[in-house]
């Protein structure tokens, strides 16, 4: 009896574990969060993980500072948008500045979005449109690869899919704490790109066919918004003196996407020289090409950004048949199955990856989530539907108005693969109910937004592939192939500045000095950059020859005089030199500009044995 009353009670926990709400969100979430550590898994075991670049150093460098000075404020206008740095900047605190840790963390966030993906699902469709867009979420693959970078993507994604989950929980309750944390979560978002500001207004409309308190509903998203936006607003007008929302960087992006030369992608900053990758070059180059074209020195940023905004309509106005073919271009290119990178490229990754290969991507989803986003079926007629649908179409919007990157379509990917769910399970009941006419319009339809998708938009850049097969088998080990991959970019692409640091690079850790000063001297035929300058002043104080390595760093600090490195580096030379008051003064300017605690402590203990020296020599004296 007791073993039948054990064996009933085993079954009754079974059937309620197996009847409970969450026990498929949770397997969804296992098996999201199980792919992500066997990718994470796989970047470590092939090098994949690697120093951030581009973007990713920015954000990287920008919240080492802030851990560093403990200065929240900051004294200078955001060229990017804030949120990122500063959420990694406490995540670092936390954790350390430890990179494998931040990106388990956004794999876990990852995860989480897979499972509001799973309940946004839910909430509007059914059970199995949401078990199959959980599936889907989890294994799609360019949501796993920017997850395991140093980019906004993955957050983006869990701030607006939180967002629109609690709008459609609060308009079921009208709940007004549910509306106002909704508009915190699009509020933070925004910091860190701020589209989302222009669901805002649509939403507001939204509301109206939803419910009779919409304008009082409205109130409180947007209260919740400014909650987190004003501070933000508050000092940038105490910093800059200037009404600025987050960055000094929309005129620009306004230009990159829309001005002569656009292509819809932002290949047009490739044309403002080599280090069009370098953010902060970037921003001075746009400064100064507004200065000059103003004949007006020292203008604010807010000159500037306003200078390429007025440049751009006056672009437009003047060439309206060209700005159309361009919008129908950007229309195309954001629904490409085509992963246009501004960073890392996927296609290339995906080739060096065993877990990417077997993932879905956009050729998986588009096609049938447009079917469902154009209204191809009526199963499910409710207006949450729309609320999806103007997230859509808002960033398609904004795509229009600026441009088109894989990172930055990323945010419609979970709305899309919702639609593309329903389009299986509808397509599903056309076969179940025999409804073979309809079947058959909507495979041929499928296959028609298949084809379009499939175009080859012929862009003029996605990004070097020589570069990036260099870098990876540099990060593999395999020397001899990244060598071969950099001088082959070289010779492509001659003003590919960053290939000529990385061979000098390669050669300078196998102490082959003269030949890393080789490549780097090539590279100032092209730019006069700070990395060149310092990197050829560390080669020649191995070399010996003290003279010309102080004459490098010397012509770094006119490019970049806030580098702690290049001070730390003339105090040693002027140390070897015997020249210990001068050291000393060189590291002293030094320790104005490390914020690595252990450098910090090397620069001290250099001085004190400096001071030292310097004192017994000046007893001799």
């Amino acid at each position: 009896m007791k073993l039948n009353k054990t064996n009933h009670n085993t079954s009754t926990l079974t059937q309620k574990v197996l009847n409970s709400p969450l026990f498929l969100p949770i397997l969804i979430f296992i098996l999201a969060l199980t792919v992500r550590l066997l990718y994470f898994s796989e970047m470590k075991r092939n090098g994949l993980f690697f120093e951030p670049m581009a973007d990713a150093k920015v954000y990287h460098e920008w919240a080492c500072q802030i851990l560093a000075t403990r200065d929240i404020i900051g004294k200078d206008a955001f060229f990017m948008n804030p949120g990122y740095p500063y959420l990694l900047a406490l995540l670092y605190a936390f954790f350390g500045v430890k990179l494998h840790i931040i990106v388990i963390i956004q794999f876990i966030i990852g995860s989480i979005s897979v499972i509001l993906i799973y309940f946004i699902a839910k909430n509007i469709f059914d059970d199995q449109v949401a078990i199959i867009s959980g599936i889907i979420a989890s294994l799609y693959g360019v949501f796993i690869f920017y997850e395991g970078l140093l980019l906004t993507a993955s957050w983006i994604n869990f701030f607006n899919l939180l967002a629109i989950l609690f709008i459609l929980k609060a308009t079921e309750k009208e709940s007004k704490s549910l509306y106002l944390f909704s508009g915190i979560l699009i509020g933070i978002s925004s910091l860190f790109r701020p589209n989302i500001l222009l669901f805002l207004p649509l939403l507001l409309i939204w509301l109206f066919f939803y419910s009779k308190k919409y304008i009082k509903l409205f109130f409180f998203i947007l209260l919740g918004t400014l909650l987190i936006l004003l501070p933000v607003i508050i000092r940038n007008y105490v910093v800059l003196k200037e009404p600025v929302i987050s960055s000094v960087s929309s005129g620009i992006n306004f230009y990159i996407g829309n001005g002569e030369g656009s292509d819809g992608s932002d290949e047009i900053i490739h044309k403002i020289g080599p280090l069009y990758s370098t953010p902060k070059y970037m921003w001075s180059f746009f400064k100064s090409e507004a200065e000059n074209s103003l004949h007006k020195p020292n203008i604010s940023y807010y000159e500037m950004d306003n200078y390429w905004k007025v440049k751009t309509f006056n672009y437009v106005k003047n060439n309206p048949l060209i700005y159309l073919k361009l919008i129908i271009k950007k229309i195309l290119l954001f629904l490409n199955f085509q992963e246009i990178p501004n960073n890392y490229p996927y296609h290339i990754f995906k080739i060096n990856s065993s877990i990417l290969k077997h993932c879905f991507d956009s050729k998986y989803i588009t096609p049938l989530a447009l079917l469902s986003l154009i209204g191809f079926f009526n199963y499910y007629k409710t207006i949450k539907l729309n609320l999806l649908r103007t997230y859509f179409f808002i960033y398609l919007f904004t795509a229009i108005i600026i441009f088109v990157l894989s990172e930055y379509r990323l945010a419609i990917v979970p709305i899309l693969i919702i639609f593309t769910s329903y389009s299986i399970i509808c397509i599903s009941k056309y076969i179940a109910r025999r409804k073979y006419l309809k079947f058959l319009m909507s495979v041929l339809l499928t296959f028609s937004l298949y084809l379009i998708g499939n175009i080859n938009m012929n862009l003029q850049n996605t990004i070097g592939s020589y570069h990036w097969r260099g870098i990876i088998a540099l990060k593999t080990g395999n020397i001899e192939k990244a060598v071969f991959n950099f001088k082959k970019s070289v010779e492509i692409e001659p003003s590919a500045l960053s290939d000529y640091f990385e061979l000098g690079r390669i050669y300078f850790n196998n102490g082959n000095y003269q030949e890393a000063a080789i490549w780097y001297l090539k590279s100032l035929n092209i730019n006069n950059s700070f990395e060149a300058f310092y990197s050829l002043g560390t080669i020649y104080y191995k070399l010996n020859n003290l003279n010309l390595a102080s004459k490098y760093y010397l012509e770094a600090i006119q490019l970049d005089s806030t580098n702690g490195n290049v001070w730390n580096g003339l105090a040693i030379i002027e140390a070897n030199k015997g020249n210990f008051r001068e050291a000393l003064n060189f590291w002293e300017t030094a320790l104005k500009y490390t914020f690595n605690p252990e450098q910090i402590n090397q620069i001290e203990n250099n001085m004190k044995m400096a001071n030292s020296i310097n004192q017994k020599v000046n007893k001799l004296d």
